[in-house]
C-alpha cells in the first residue's frame, strides 16, 4: 500500500505501474525516475514535457497484459 495519498488515486496507479514494471523483462522495464515523472505528469497542471510524453508513449507499447493500467 502506498504511504502517500493523492486525489484521484494517483499514488495507487503509480504503485500498480511499479508492480507491472517489476514483472516485465529488462527491455520493457522503466526506471523509477520514469514512473515518478509520469506520476508528476498526472498530478501537475502544467503542460507535459517531451520526456514525459516519450515515456508515456513507450509505456503504451508494453505487452498487452500490462497496458490495461494505462487505460
Amino acid at each position: 500500500m502506498c504511504s502517500k495519498v493523492y486525489i484521484g488515486g494517483h499514488c495507487c496507479v503509480a504503485a500498480k505501474l511499479r508492480e507491472f514494471n517489476s514483472q516485465c523483462d529488462g527491455s520493457s522495464q522503466f526506471s523509477d525516475a520514469d514512473i515518478t515523472s509520469l506520476e508528476q505528469l498526472v498530478s501537475s497542471q502544467q503542460a507535459p514535457t517531451q520526456a514525459q510524453l516519450d515515456t508515456l508513449w513507450r509505456m503504451m507499447q508494453w505487452p498487452a497484459g500490462f497496458q490495461l493500467i494505462l487505460l
